[in-house]
């Protein structure tokens, strides 16, 4: 197993009365062992870069989820600064520090512990594979593939053509994608990028490069017509969440976590699934696609459609994926936190125990060891959307023998454009790793 671990410097805050928390700890590369001590480092700067003598903080140290490490206690800067705070954990995970300081910041930064030993919560279940071959066969068997392509002029450009592309899902709904493919089409085969959006709103902002096909898919059911606002959208995506909600209340009312606990074919991503397969599949069949140069990235929610996909379409050449989405859902009952959108925790406490045994068939980590072609992975180490120990759950389960995974070393969900970069080398074959 190759990993690549990215160091940066340490997580900081810079607050508007010129004090910056800095947050470090003894190991550069933020890796520890089972048992072994990490010393985490609290220093606050004042405007040139001298240590403060003032202000006090509170801070813990927990495992990413109900495991608390260091209990909180209150912290002063008059005492020591920098404030050293010393901490190991017994089991693969993640320590998360938690740093709390009145009208400066908030935030937490976190070290991993044997990540590579890290395990998904619940194992697969010993039907996924039927009801998968079960579900994409009714799907084709029952639904007319209805592919709509409408021209986007204004943004297609003089060498690709750019389209609004469309299909049936299950229920009598449709989801909607953007599409693009070069006008000299005979000059193919070319190479595919497929990707997916992450969570929110519809969009159709991405129009692809010269000389590559490219096809990228949101998840929702409802079309976002030409020369839509954004505006425009979050109001059709309350509309869709309430039209959900209406049928599958729950705790959190928004579209992803609506469904799951009535049945498997109920969940909101079920028809998504199967007809972003069907529409994949039907792109990798149009002769000007170079059948053996077919890559997909994307991030969060599409990371986790990237670890469907793949498992789902063989056909996939390499895979990218930054911080995905929807794994280890069930990782609460190992005492850790959730991958998003924390969707056992996000039903009615009479719908839980339905929900727990339907999330398994849709958690990307167990997609993922269906995997076969090359990986790489993106995790924030003090990523509270898509925790790191989620992330590293889905990485261990990857079957695939080329995979690697970049380290974000104080890193939040905000991907940092020097990973994107290395990524889409790596992704035109332009680097080796």
């Amino acid at each position: 197993m190759t990993v690549s671990l990215m160091a940066f410097a340490a997580a900081c805050c810079l607050s508007s009365s010129g004090v910056t928390i800095n947050v470090s700890c003894d190991r550069q590369n933020a890796v520890y062992g089972v048992g072994e001590e990490a010393v985490l480092s609290v220093e606050a700067t004042s405007g040139d870069g001298a240590p403060t003598t003032s202000g006090k903080f509170s801070a813990g140290v927990d495992n990413f989820g109900t495991e608390e490490i260091v209990p909180r206690q209150e912290y002063d800067f008059a005492v020591s600064n920098p404030v050293r705070i010393k901490a190991k954990m017994e089991r693969p995970g993640f320590m998360r520090l938690s740093v709390n300081m009145v009208k400066v910041t908030n935030f937490v930064w976190s070290v991993a512990v044997a990540p590579e030993q890290i395990r998904i919560a619940t194992p697969s279940p010993p039907d996924f594979d039927d009801f998968w071959e079960a579900a994409v066969s009714r799907y084709d068997a029952e639904i007319q593939e209805d592919i709509r392509l409408e021209p986007l002029p204004a943004l297609s450009t003089a060498e690709l053509d750019v389209c609004k592309i469309s299909l049936s899902a299950v229920g009598g709904r449709r989801i909607y994608g953007i599409f693009s493919r070069p006008k000299a089409l005979e000059q193919g085969p070319f190479p595919l990028r497929l990707g997916g959006k992450g969570a929110g709103p519809s969009s159709f902002g991405r129009c692809g490069r010269p000389g590559q096909v490219t096809l990228e898919m949101n998840v929702h059911y409802y079309d976002a017509p030409a020369g839509t606002t954004k505006k425009d959208n979050i109001e059709r995506q309350k509309k869709e969440n309430a039209e959900w909600e209406k049928r599958y209340p729950a705790r959190c009312g928004e579209y992803q976590v609506l469904g799951i606990a009535a049945s498997r074919e109920e969940y909101f991503y079920y028809g998504v699934i199967l007809a972003t397969r069907r529409v994949f599949k039907w792109v990798m069949r149009q002769r000007y696609v170079d059948a053996q140069d077919i890559a997909y990235s994307s991030t969060s929610q599409g990371g986790a459609f990237g670890l469907y996909m793949a498992a789902l379409c063989p056909e996939i050449s390499r895979l990218a994926v930054c911080v995905p989405a929807l794994t280890d859902l069930c990782g609460f009952k190992a005492g850790r936190m959730s991958g998003w959108p924390r969707l056992i925790e996000s039903q009615l406490d009479g719908q839980k125990d339905s929900a727990v045994a339907n999330a398994p068939y849709f958690d990307a980590a167990i997609f993922a060891a269906r995997v076969k072609c090359p990986v790489r992975f993106v995790v924030g180490f003090s990523d509270m959307t898509c925790p790191p120990s989620a992330v590293y759950a889905a990485y261990n389960n990857l079957m695939s023998s080329d995979k690697a995974i970049i380290n974000g070393i104080g890193m939040t969900h905000l991907v940092r454009s020097e990973y994107y970069l290395m990524l889409d080398k790596w992704l035109e074959k332009k680097e080796g790793n």
